[in-house]
């Protein structure tokens, strides 16, 4: 009968034993950034989308509510998804052309959301992930809340 076969360590496997473990180290943070990243950057464009969607509906009801309805603007950043994940808000700012018209010379209205930011999720973005601004025109419709003595339901 063969002597059993008896598997013995050589010095060099002695030497590797800890280098799977520092290796597996060394590439977790490099993979735990990248999924970070990765994550970031899916919320970032996520931001984005739900701010032009917020500046869209802030255009949408400052051409058919009232001209200097001060609802426009809370109503359409209540649009907002995800507001809480925003390091900084944005600002609505509606212009008209020409500039300085009244209800009835108005011809276009131009929505900006600006200077809005993400908290990413990696410590080094700082401050924030800045968002692009949103900017939405159109054309002129009613600029009223009230047509043929009926209130404008998307103005209430």
């Amino acid at each position: 009968m063969p002597a059993p076969l008896t598997k013995r360590r050589t010095p060099k496997a002695r030497t590797q034993a800890g280098a799977t473990a520092v290796e597996f180290a060394m590439v977790l943070g490099l993979l735990l950034t990248l999924v970070l990243g990765v994550m970031d950057l899916g919320r970032w464009l996520a931001a984005a989308a739900s701010l032009h969607e917020a500046a869209r509906t802030g255009a949408r009801l400052a051409v058919v509510c009232d001209l200097d309805d001060p609802q426009v603007s809370s109503r359409a950043l209540a649009r907002l998804v995800g507001l809480n994940a925003l390091a900084q808000a944005p600002a609505m700012t509606i212009s008209r052309e020409p500039a300085g018209c009244t209800t009835a010379t108005c011809e276009r209205l131009r929505v900006a959301l600006s200077g809005a930011a993400m908290q990413g999720a990696m410590p080094w973005w700082g401050s924030g992930l800045p968002l692009p601004t949103a900017q939405v025109e159109l054309p002129r419709e009613s600029l009223a809340s009230r047509i043929d003595g009926r209130n404008n339901p998307q103005c209430l």
